[in-house]
């Protein structure tokens, strides 16, 4: 018994620290994520200035000016190496840290990015909704469901927009509920049976018609049955995982 409600009280705790981490944001988790493009940026200049004082008999300060403006392409000219021995190294080094920096410096955009969006999840997660907004929720007229919230959340914070990535798939779905129960279940699949053997009973029909040549109607039936096949695959909920 002991055991059971020591369990219990660590799982509520973590519940709890859970939805604490959804409210607030960890700014250490930002700075980690940045640090690591930093650090690759400072390790790849440490190194070809390390070369290039070896090489060329720099300063380590020329030596990593000489660097800082070759890996960000601006290029001034004012130094140049003389020595095969550096420009066999600079032939790998130039490519390899101008991809690398570049990578970096794009992932410190997209923690950015991130950051940024996680902030207005949050906002939208600890605001107050007012009566309005719970208003515009209702798209059907009988109150707001579990699934109109989670759109509507979704849309307001930019994860997905209405009318491109939630409107064809609703479309769609009513399309497949044939019964407009607003659920997919054994009536609709059946319905679609229904129709599709229908139609290939029509198709059948349509061969045995005296009026169309044979080379015709084979050509008719071979496309009927490879519609209706294809139909059936796209339409049946289960193949799909609907």
């Amino acid at each position: 018994m002991a055991s059971f409600v020591l369990n219990l009280a660590e799982e509520q705790a973590a519940k709890i620290a859970k939805q604490k981490d959804m409210t607030e944001i960890d700014p250490w988790k930002y700075w980690k994520k940045r640090s690591y493009s930093i650090l690759i940026i400072l390790a790849l200049l440490l190194i070809g200035a390390g070369c290039m004082v070896k090489i060329e008999e720099w300063s380590f300060i020329e030596a990593l000016y000489f660097c800082v403006v070759t890996v960000t392409t601006v290029g001034y000219g004012d130094l140049a190496v003389d020595s095969d021995s550096s420009k066999t190294f600079l032939i790998f080094y130039i490519p390899l840290s101008v991809c690398v920096v570049a990578g970096a410096l794009g992932s410190i955009a997209a923690i950015n990015i991130e950051k940024a969006a996680d902030e207005k999840k949050i906002a939208n997660l600890t605001r107050k909704l007012d009566f309005n907004m719970i208003r515009e929720m209702d798209t059907d007229g009988d109150g707001v469901d579990k699934l109109e919230f989670l759109v509507a959340m979704l849309v307001q914070t930019g994860r997905v927009d209405k009318e491109e990535d939630i409107d064809p798939w609703l479309k769609r779905f009513d399309e497949l509920d044939k019964d407009g129960s607003g659920r997919l279940d054994e009536e609709d699949i059946a319905i679609m049976e229904r129709e599709e053997a229908e139609r290939l009973e029509r198709v059948q029909q349509g061969i045995l018609n005296p009026s169309i040549s044979s080379s015709r109607q084979s050509s008719i039936a071979g496309t009927e049955i490879q519609n209706i096949k294809s139909t059936i695959s796209q339409d049946n909920p289960l193949t799909h995982h609907v």
